[in-house]
């Protein structure tokens, strides 16, 4: 499968900062001069230790936090103008329980208020991509977690988003079940030429989806590095870049870093 990026920037982070003040607690600063380009069709994956900042920054690039100093735009607006573009897809996102797959996954397209019966035929053939046609009329509590998660993920790709927002979505689920989750979200972002910032603390996971790697460093969080991927790798599903010869040196190149990142972050 070809990959088309274009390297016009959609998401541009600048010189940001983001301080955390209560009236009687003492300030934590969460980022410090971050920078960062997201280009259109990329897959950026964010890594580093937690408490790092990581989803402090997607939830600036969302719009939902305002940064303390520093700019952000999104599709050259700011992300509070934005947000019809943005899908978010939070850690640990729940579904109501008295409402069906069908519901559940089309709760997105209400809230933008964009149910119609061409909007659920999409989202129908979407949950069947997603292996869950026959699920529509079940309810939560008789869904697997696995199960669950992909209607997190339908509700997510049901809108018609340019940007995905994804912060650790998987993280809870069995080996197995994540490596199916990652081939999904990656093949609809190729196949649709969407874009997605994806937030994890799994090497393993970063080095399978992303097109770029992004290496925080702890506390307050600044940007370490960035890895590309080369054109071989870039090309590929994360299931099949799992067995490539380059998987491992990138996978090691990615732990590299972070261990440098927290030495130094250790000797400040």
């Amino acid at each position: 499968m070809a990959i088309a990026i274009s390297k016009k920037p959609i998401v541009q982070v600048h010189a940001l900062s983001k301080i955390y003040s209560g009236v009687g607690t003492p300030s934590t600063e969460a980022l410090r001069n971050i920078n960062l380009d997201v280009s259109k069709g990329e897959i950026v994956c964010i890594v580093g230790k937690s408490g790092c900042g990581k989803t402090t920054l997607l939830n600036i690039i969302a719009g939902i936090l305002e940064p303390t100093s520093g700019s952000v735009s999104v599709f050259g607006e700011p992300p509070s103008k934005a947000h019809s573009k943005i899908s978010y897809m939070p850690q640990g996102a729940k579904l109501l329980p008295y409402r069906n797959v069908l519901q559940n996954a089309a709760i997105s397209l209400e809230l933008q208020n964009t149910l119609t019966p061409e909007t659920i035929r999409k989202l129908t053939e979407l949950l069947d991509f997603l292996g869950l046609a026959e699920f529509t009329n079940y309810y939560p509590k008789e869904l697997s977690g696995g199960m669950q998660q992909r209607v997190v993920l339908a509700r997510t790709l049901a809108v018609d988003a340019s940007l995905l927002l994804c912060d650790e979505p998987f993280i809870s689920l069995d080996f197995n079940t994540r490596l199916e989750l990652e081939d999904l979200l990656w093949q609809t972002v190729k196949t649709e030429n969407k874009t997605c910032v994806f937030i994890t603390h799994d090497i393993e996971s970063a080095v399978a989806l992303g097109d770029q790697i992004v290496v925080m460093s702890p506390r307050p969080g600044s940007i370490w590095c960035s890895i590309d991927m080369n054109a071989e790798i870039a090309q590929t599903s994360p299931v099949v870049r799992r067995r490539l010869p380059l998987f491992s040196q990138y996978f090691s190149e990615v732990w590299q870093a972070l261990r440098e990142s927290e030495d130094s972050n250790d000797k400040t």
